[in-house]
């Protein structure tokens, strides 16, 4: 419902209709509304061409924006029934369309990632185009309401959105950076870093990182978390301050913030995933994965 990377794009009204009414399975939205985002970018290029601060990037993808796309995708689920996710919310206006508590037996839910929990747009002078993803990283009110939300359990798990952009092509300026950030590898340190500084309790990130996602999406890991059979989940503790270095932070955005003045710790305990395992960052072992698989 909202075009970001490639041509996945609905936005007909008589076809999202049919599709929330007979959609079989649970239906996974991107929620901005590409007028309105049209319509503010060529505002934009009239005044500065293809040179736009990054900064105007949540004015671009605005909240606005956000909000006709999520509450137009909330109201076709609710006439229709149907199983709706809502991706990455990123706006405390957002939040009022979904109920709090647990997410089992709810036929809408949402999601936050990891990095409009931790950025806001104050971080765009520093950071530049290196945080550029859509939806767009807003206010600071924002994300703190989106903190809220997820203590409150209007916001049902945590997700990285992950994309794999390179540090040259996130240099690129406004219009010529892709959108998104490198996250599957950071995600991790950086929700234990907000468990740290007493934003969420490390029972409710381990629910909404990895219990509350399988269950959701019928995972065949839901069936055996929080047995040893197969672990999900990572054992860690915080010791020394550390930096992460931009190679081993192989892209920009999340690396960035570590190297220049997030993620203070080192989470370095042995820890144990279904993959392999792994010690002071580096792999113990040989990998021993396992392919995912849905009961649907």
């Amino acid at each position: 419902m909202g075009a970001s990377t490639g041509n996945m794009l609905v936005d007909d009204p008589a076809v999202l209709d049919v599709l929330f009414r007979d959609v079989p399975t649970l239906l996974a939205a991107h929620c901005e509304d590409t007028p309105t985002i049209q319509e503010n970018e060529a505002a934009f290029r009239t005044k500065y061409g293809d040179a736009v601060p990054i900064r105007f990037h949540p004015e671009i993808r605005s909240a606005e924006a956000c909000w006709k796309s999520s509450s137009l995708a909330v109201e076709l689920a609710r006439r229709h029934d149907t199983r709706l996710h809502v991706l990455h919310l990123t706006t405390e206006r957002e939040l009022e369309l979904f109920r709090p508590g647990p997410p089992d037996g709810k036929r809408i839910t949402a999601e936050v990632c990891i990095h409009h929990l931790w950025f806001d747009d104050r971080d765009y002078e520093e950071r530049g185009t290196l945080i550029k993803c859509n939806p767009a990283i807003k206010t600071r009110a924002d994300r703190d309401a989106l903190r809220a939300g997820l203590r409150e359990g209007r916001l049902d798990l945590v997700g990285t959105d992950h994309a794999p952009h390179t540090l040259e092509e996130k240099g690129r300026g406004y219009f010529g950076a892709p959108a998104g950030l490198p996250l599957v590898q950071h995600a991790l340190p950086m929700l234990l870093e907000l468990v740290h500084d007493g934003h969420l309790g490390l029972e409710l990130a381990v629910e909404k990182f990895a219990h509350a996602p399988a269950r959701l999406f019928a995972s065949s890991i839901a069936a055996t978390c929080g047995r040893a059979r197969t672990p999900t989940w990572c054992s860690s503790t915080s010791t020394a301050p550390t930096r992460s270095g931009a190679r081993t932070c192989s892209t920009s955005a999340a690396g960035r913030r570590s190297k220049a003045s997030g993620c203070a710790r080192a989470w370095s305990r042995p820890s144990s995933t279904a993959s392999r395992s792994t010690r002071k960052g580096a792999s113990v072992g040989e990998p021993a994965g396992q392919r995912l698989q849905f009961a649907r």
